[in-house]
């Protein structure tokens, strides 16, 4: 598991690659939870702003990563993911910058970028729907 770098003031760690997806349940939680708080919360933001040596211009262009906070009789597990956007998976195989973003350019200059609609790295917000969990970017289709 890789850790995340204490040197980096708090305020700044916020945009931060996030090391990896886990499942688990914390057992060094201070204090108690509530027995009757039961359901799940769930947090959508940027989780990778760096590719390789390429780093994301602004951190509206992060892929989209979604955390779990289930909450049962008084216990919590925790689950996170990549929201797996044709942008993700393209570039987690090259391990690099390969779409235009909302503040990220991609290698190429004017002629690479210009009239191209940003990515959608699905960062900003979730919504239930039929049935399932949907993670939104608002800057995009």
């Amino acid at each position: 598991m890789t850790s995340i770098n204490k040197d980096i003031p708090g305020f700044h760690r916020g945009l931060e690659n996030m090391p990896g997806e886990f499942d688990y349940s914390p057992h060094d939680i201070e204090g108690d939870i509530p027995e009757d708080i039961n359901g799940t919360f769930y947090r959508n933001g940027p989780g990778k702003l760096t590719l390789g040596s390429g780093k994301m211009g602004h951190w509206f262009d992060g892929d989209g990563m979604v955390c779990a906070f289930h909450f049962e009789k008084g216990k919590l597990h925790f689950r996170n993911r990549f929201v797996r956007t044709p942008k993700f998976i393209a570039e987690s195989l090259s391990n690099r910058i390969e779409f235009r973003g909302f503040g990220t350019q991609r290698k190429g200059g004017l002629k690479a970028n210009f009239l191209r609609i940003p990515a959608n790295p699905a960062n900003t917000s979730i919504a239930l729907h039929g049935g399932k969990l949907l993670a939104l970017y608002e800057g995009g289709r």
